[in-house]
Formats: C-alpha cells, sequence, structure tokens
C-alpha cells in the first residue's frame, strides 16, 4: 500500500510468511508529523495474524512522537496476547539522532 499526502509519501507493506508463521510490517519514508495520523490509522487497521510480527523501518526520511508511540502500543498489545514483536530499523543519522535525544532508541 503506498499512500500519498501534500507532496509526502510514506509505505507501509504488509506481508505474511505462513511457513515461519512470520508477519512482516515494513514502513518507510516520510513517517512525520504531516503523515503520523494517517500512518497510525493504516497500522491500526492492519490484521496480524503471524505468531512473530516484524516491523521494519526502512529509508525513514522523518519520524513523528506519534508514529513511535503507535508502534510502542500496538509492540505492547501484541505481545499482551502472546504474540512475539520484533523491530528492525535503518535510519538515517538525523533520525537516530532524533530517537537518541528523546530516549526512545531503547524502548521503540
Amino acid at each position: 500500500m503506498t499512500v500519498f499526502m501534500k507532496s509526502k509519501t510514506y509505505n507501509i507493506k504488509n506481508s505474511d510468511d505462513r511457513e515461519l508463521k512470520l508477519q512482516t510490517v515494513m514502513m518507510e519514508g516520510d513517517l512525520g508529523i504531516k503523515n503520523s495520523l494517517a500512518v497510525k490509522q493504516t497500522i491500526q487497521g492492519i490484521k496480524f495474524k503471524g505468531e512473530t510480527v516484524l516491523f521494519q523501518l526502512k529509508n525513514v526520511e522523518k519520524l513523528d512522537i506519534t508514529t513511535i508511540q503507535t508502534l510502542r502500543a500496538i509492540r505492547t498489545a501484541l505481545n499482551k496476547t502472546g504474540k512475539k514483536t520484533k523491530l528492525q530499523a535503518e535510519l538515517t543519522p538525523e533520525v537516530e539522532r532524533l530517537l537518541k535525544n528523546t530516549g526512545f532508541d531503547n524502548t521503540l
């Protein structure tokens, strides 16, 4: 699913590997303030079926506190239902610095 909003683009792809019982949610692009509500609504609309859910952040241009809180909340909710969650992030130095300066680098 590719979403275009006010000349800013983000992409969220959801895929399942039934053999590995792994669901991957790959997010890339502008996950900043202008798209944070739409990103949140998109993530909330995903049906999580895998025993393990892998969130991949790739080519992230911007990241907003709302997106960070959404990821944390969904991971917490999934863990409470017995699902395992993992996070892989390939971030720009600017986004890494933001996470470190806000203390979210260890909790995301």
